[in-house]
C-alpha cells in the first residue's frame, strides 16, 4: 500500500481484466507501536463486460482477374497490381477485450460492384476460417454462422479469407 495523505493509504496495483462477480477484502491495520485496528471487511461487483476488438480489417482482396478460385486476403504485400499497397485481413483478429468468456458469430453481404451496382458476388463466394487452411474452410453467409466458443478473455482469434470470382464480372471495386 501506498501513502497518500494523513492516514489516507492506497493500493494501486488493481488488474483490470477481473471475471465478472463480487469480490470480498477485509482491511488490516496497525499502527508503529503494535496496536492494532479492528478489520475491517467490504465488497464490490464487477459487472459483466462484453467487449471484442478488430484489427487488420476491413479485408482487401486485392486486384485479379477472373475467374480466381480461393484467392486469399493478404497482410503486408502489394498484391498482384493492388494499387492500394498493403492488402489487409490475413489474417483478420478478434479479441475478445470484456471480461467474460464469448462466442464468436460472423455474417456478411453480398458485394456490391461500386462502379455498376447491377454486378454482385454473392456472400457465399467469400470463404472463412481459423486457420491458414482453405481446405477447412467455410462459406460466409448472411446468416451469423458461429466460428468460436468459449473465448476467454485477452485471447485472440485469428480469421482467414479467400475470395472466389466467377466469369461474367466486369472490372471494378466491390464492396460488401
Amino acid at each position: 500500500m501506498n501513502h497518500y495523505s494523513g492516514d489516507i493509504y492506497y493500493y494501486d496495483a488493481f488488474d483490470t481484466h477481473l471475471a465478472a462477480g463480487m469480490y470480498y477484502y477485509t482491511v488490516y491495520a496497525n499502527d508503529t507501536t503494535g496496536n492494532e485496528a479492528t478489520p475491517m471487511t467490504g465488497n464490490f461487483t464487477i459487472n459483466t463486460q462484453v467487449a471484442i476488438t478488430l484489427t487488420q480489417v476491413p479485408i482487401h482482396f486485392g486486384n485479379t482477374t477472373i475467374p480466381v478460385t480461393d484467392r486469399r486476403a493478404d497482410n503486408g504485400t502489394a498484391g498482384s497490381g493492388y494499387s492500394g499497397g498493403t492488402i489487409k485481413g490475413f489474417p483478420a483478429i478478434v479479441n475478445n477485450t470484456g471480461n467474460v468468456n464469448i462466442t464468436l458469430r460472423i455474417n456478411g453481404t453480398d458485394l456490391v460492384g461500386q462502379t455498376n451496382g447491377g454486378y454482385t458476388v454473392d456472400v457465399s463466394g467469400i470463404k472463412y476460417y481459423t486457420t491458414n487452411n482453405v481446405s477447412s474452410a467455410v462459406a460466409l453467409s448472411t446468416s451469423a454462422t458461429q466460428f468460436a466458443t468459449d473465448v476467454t478473455m485477452l485471447t485472440p482469434t485469428n480469421l482467414y479469407f479467400w475470395i472466389s470470382l466467377p466469369e461474367g464480372l466486369i472490372s471494378q471495386e466491390y464492396i460488401g
